[in-house]
């Protein structure tokens, strides 16, 4: 019998990732992290994830401070050139690497998975690195090797390891300048769009420790930062359409948004978000509230239907048209927008 081939330079340019998608390889790493500590069951699953920042400083006009003899110029952020995702859990077993050897594998599809996130990898980074510690029927082994649009380098990349933990480190190198110069340089926000996007994990307590620091030294400690400025605003509501059963949950966010936006998931991650400015027209500014920050409000919509009809990427939702409703329960995109 002949194997099929895959052209990994030919599926990534297939791959379709918006620039306005310019985090999801990141996200996306996030998340396989997450899983791999699920599926280890312990305890105490942590994630250590490391911007690395480009060398170089520029400066930027300081228009606020700009004196009338002269403009005044202040050091800019430099922006970030590869993310580092290390974690505890159960590593590139073998079932595992062969998964991510197999295009479109099924190996987690009842997680939602659908077998392409390391080519959303190369779709906005050069390169990926794993560097792979884990236990196997009792032997401890290792994995390392590259990921690029020629394939895995090494093929022969297994084994024994006299370490007795189980690390795993992935390593997105280059971040491509069409994504890079659409991603913030604040870290605090990549810290904040990391929960956005995992934000189901954070409400059903399902997030493992999870700690963002760069190379100037910052730290974040996501799960803090999610207790401290969007857990105590939760509230949620259900409703149905047709047999389709929705949750909604509503989230105060006094800090980490700039506009009213209704958040789509899909699996437990954020997938499509709706601006309601265009909703509702006046709904610009923060709403004011008893503290002095005032704040935006963000909905997070889930339900088995979105989990069964996200696309292949995980970019956006497959919804049905108007004429399709009476289709197996199909739903259109504005219905469900109205409910919400």
């Amino acid at each position: 019998m002949t194997n099929f081939m895959v052209d990994i330079g030919g599926r990534v340019n297939n791959t379709q990732l918006p620039l306005s998608k310019h985090l999801w390889a990141l996200f996306e790493t996030v998340v396989n992290s997450i899983q791999s500590i699920e599926e280890s069951s312990i305890s105490n699953g942590y994630i250590e994830i490391y911007a690395q920042r480009l060398n170089y400083e520029q400066m930027k006009f300081d228009a606020m401070n700009a004196h009338a003899n002269g403009e005044v110029y202040k050091p800019e952020l430099a922006a970030f050139e590869s993310f580092s995702v290390t974690d505890n859990g159960c590593g590139f077993t073998d079932d595992n690497y062969l998964s991510f050897c197999t295009a479109d594998s099924m190996l987690k599809a009842n997680k939602g998975c659908k077998g392409i996130g390391r080519f959303l990898w190369l779709k906005s980074f050069e390169s990926a690195k794993v560097e792979s510690n884990f236990n196997e029927s009792g032997v401890w082994r290792k994995r390392i090797f590259e990921f690029s649009t020629t394939g895995v380098n090494p093929d022969d990349n297994l084994s024994s390891s006299d370490v007795a933990e189980c690390k795993t480190v992935v390593t997105l190198n280059g971040f491509k300048s069409l994504y890079r110069d659409k991603c913030p340089k604040s870290l605090e926000v990549i810290a904040r769009r990391i929960i956005e996007h995992c934000l189901v994990y954070f409400l059903l307590s399902k997030c493992p420790r999870i700690v963002l620091k760069d190379s100037l030294g910052e730290t974040f400690v996501l799960n803090q930062l999610y207790e401290s400025s969007v857990q105590d605003s939760l509230h949620q509501d259900r409703f149905d359409i047709e047999e389709n059963k929705f949750i909604i949950y509503h989230v105060k966010m006094p800090e980490g948004a700039s506009a009213h936006e209704l958040h789509l998931c899909a699996n437990d991650r954020e997938v499509q978000s709706l601006d309601l400015k265009n909703v509702f027209p006046n709904l610009q500014r923060k709403i004011a509230d008893d503290t002095d920050k005032g704040f935006f409000y963000c909905g997070y919509i889930t339900g088995d239907y979105l989990d069964a009809n996200v696309n292949s990427s995980r970019t956006e939702f497959i919804f049905a048209d108007e004429r399709q409703l009476e289709i197996e329960n199909n739903v259109p995109a504005q219905e469900l927008i109205e409910a919400a």
